[in-house]
């Protein structure tokens, strides 16, 4: 048996796959299993898969129907055979050792969930902002691991994460098929949580390619509005697991904090129309399960962005700004205000 199950799901990135593929087959590690899970491509990606199938037995594949990423990613844990499951984007690559390093980890024994850093590529084309949230600090926890979510770096690519089978098996964890983007971030807000020993190393193991046209995360930055409700529709999937896990009274005010900070200041931003459906989705997302949540617990400039944002009156555009630089100021300080107002001063100028 092999040792690393390793998930590929592919759709339409015929011009990557081969160089992904590559960087699986020539690991130090030879005894990996490939299971690659073709999206429905219509673009040869599913020709080369079989090919690369034909000329190495390590790798298997399976045609599907189009039915998303999530959806692809399941169908990949089910077919897995290893003790370890990885995932690997189509358009991506491994680092040579990383087979190698992920099972050396799993072999001090226990765990269930192991992260790892990852670089980007081409050189320098990440934002640093991005840069230093793919380089987590080594850590392990014994017991569930909430507070990994709210370290730099344990967050939110799922590729920078080897997994147990019969963790993924016994705590019944799957990819939300109903999110369209961001399904990375509900899944992590269920495995941490659930896994009984995590690790966190700072080997990179990981090639990210940045700034392909077409993908989930280049499509999401395309237009603010859109992003804000995807976020919105990542915060409703949380909360739904966590009141239904038990999670929200003793965490919930962390979570919630978090959750402010991850959607409200780029909703306050949005023209007033826009601004108006996504803090109605808001209030539906998080308004059903906030009274389990010690709101108490959380710093004030959060619990006052969030008494607003469940108010049901609308947001007048002064009314929206005043209140998002109320939140920075409280939550972020003087000097965070600074440097984005000299930010937003520096784009108008360019603009004009």
């Amino acid at each position: 048996m092999a040792c690393v199950s390793v998930v590929v799901p592919v759709y339409n990135i015929r011009a990557f796959v081969g160089e992904c593929l590559e960087s699986i087959v020539s690991q130090t590690l030879a005894d990996v299993e490939i299971v690659c899970v073709d999206d429905g491509s219509t673009d040869g990606s599913a020709e080369a898969l079989d090919e690369a199938a034909r000329l190495d037995g390590r790798i298997r594949v399976i045609h599907q129907e189009n039915g998303g990423l999530s959806h692809a990613r399941n169908v990949g844990i089910e077919a897995a055979g290893a003790p370890i499951v990885m995932f690997v984007d189509g358009d991506d690559m491994l680092a040579p050792n990383a087979c190698e390093t992920v099972v050396r980890a799993f072999g001090e024994g226990g765990v269930d969930l192991l992260t790892f850093a990852a670089a980007s590529f081409p050189a320098g084309s990440a934002p640093r902002y991005q840069e230093e949230n793919l380089h987590p600090s080594p850590a392990r926890y014994d017991g569930a691991a909430f507070d990994a979510l709210y370290q730099p770096g344990c967050r939110p690519f799922v590729w920078r994460s080897a997994f147990s089978r019969d963790f993924l098996t016994d705590a019944g964890l799957r990819f939300r098929e109903d999110l369209a983007f961001g399904e990375d971030q509900a899944f992590y807000f269920q495995a941490y949580p659930l896994s009984r020993r995590t690790v966190v190393i700072a080997d990179e193991l990981y090639r990210y390619r940045q700034g392909r046209a077409g993908s989930l995360m280049a499509e999401s930055r395309a237009q603010a509005s859109g992003r804000v409700l995807d976020h919105i529709a990542i915060v409703r999937a949380i909360f739904e697991t966590w009141a239904a896990r038990g999670w929200l009274v003793g965490h919930g005010a962390r979570m919630l904090d978090w959750c402010l900070d991850f959607v409200g200041p780029d909703l306050l931003e949005l023209p007033a129309a826009k601004r108006e459906e996504a803090h109605r989705r808001w209030q539906q997302a998080v308004g059903p399960h906030v009274g389990a949540v010690a709101v108490g617990e959380m710093e004030p400039g959060s619990q006052a962005l969030l008494v607003r944002l469940l108010n049901e009156a609308p947001l007048t555009d002064g009314e929206a700004r005043r209140v998002k630089w109320s939140y920075f100021r409280h939550r972020k300080g003087l000097k965070f205000c600074a440097h984005k107002l000299l930010g937003f001063d520096r784009r108008a100028k360019k603009a004009r």
